[in-house]
């Protein structure tokens, strides 16, 4: 996992450890793309997945201690 060049931070380090585990397509997206493109640190992690966004958001919420709040339940596919 440290050789991979974009995990800049633990945050990063414990969701992947958790995708690991996914059935499903997810794409590191967003802010810290950019930051990594830039050589900047980033403070986030933004994620597009292909299906049941709402449910992994909740496992990785409670992974890493932090929160989660839906935005439109109605998208969820």
């Amino acid at each position: 996992m440290n050789s991979v060049p974009f995990v800049q931070n633990d945050l990063l380090r414990q969701i992947l450890n958790l995708l690991r585990r996914e059935p499903m397509a997810v794409y590191l997206a967003g802010g810290y793309v950019r930051d990594w493109l830039l050589g900047r640190e980033s403070k986030d992690v933004d994620l597009v997945v292909s299906s049941s966004a709402i449910p992994l958001a909740r496992r990785i919420a409670d992974c890493t201690g932090g929160a989660f709040y839906v935005l439109d339940d109605e998208m969820d596919a």
